[in-house]
């Protein structure tokens, strides 16, 4: 990589090639200042952007990461039919417009694993959206709907593109990006962690003590129905 460098002083690429290199020899300092030197040749590069924001993720810095992240929606290179594609065709982006009347999608952006993580910021987000008079829509894939409707509600099938299901949405926002929209901090994550945690737990216990209600009333209805 250094001889390429020698051979193509001051190419963005390179230096990215570098960083990602010793990053994952853990050398953090150094693979930071590559990125950083990559992105000092080309800003407009969202793959070194995405890679520093990963890095700084990786290392704490939820503020500084997170904002960089959102570079990945600046790709140019993005299929037509892609998941983010399709739905900056539906509304506009939310980056924070006021909500008032209005109805925010938030929608799958990436894998089921991430979806599932940040599914449990949802609520803060809906607290957000709702305190400023707004609605939020989640559209998930198909096969996480069954579980993610139990908890968040309204909840549709991005797949079925029935965007207006609950109402046209007015902006879209990537699943993504909510960390972002909430300005997260390591320590809020945590403690949203826990709160996810508790309410399933307290979901879990009232739903075995409506299952052993149940099975009581069942066979104490059928004794009595036996009885002469």
């Amino acid at each position: 990589m250094r001889i390429a460098d020698a051979h193509h002083p001051g190419n963005s690429d390179v230096f990215a090639a570098l960083a990602q290199f010793v990053a994952e020899q853990a050398r953090y300092g150094a693979a930071r200042r590559l990125y950083e030197r990559a992105l000092a040749l080309d800003s407009n590069a969202p793959t070194s952007a995405v890679d520093l924001a990963e890095l700084e993720l990786r290392n704490g810095d939820w503020p500084r990461g997170w904002s960089r992240y959102e570079g990945r929606l600046a790709r140019t290179d993005r299929a037509s039919n892609s998941v983010v594609s399709i739905m900056t065709r539906v509304a506009p982006r939310w980056t924070g417009q006021p909500l008032k009347g209005r109805t925010l999608l938030v929608y799958s952006e990436q894998g089921h694993g991430d979806d599932i993580q940040m599914v449990r910021l949802i609520p803060a987000l809906t607290a957000r959206v709702q305190a400023e008079g707004g609605r939020l829509v989640l559209a998930c894939r198909r096969a996480l709907r069954t579980l993610f409707a139990r908890h968040y509600a309204p909840c549709i099938e991005i797949e079925a593109r029935n965007y207006a299901e609950h109402g046209t949405p007015d902006y879209c926002l990537p699943m993504m990006s909510v960390p972002f929209m909430l300005r997260l901090k390591p320590e809020q994550g945590k403690r949203l962690a826990m709160a996810v945690v508790d309410a399933r737990k307290d979901r879990h216990q009232s739903d075995v003590h409506h299952f052993r209600s149940g099975g009581h009333h069942f066979v104490r209805a059928n004794t009595e129905a036996r009885q002469p």
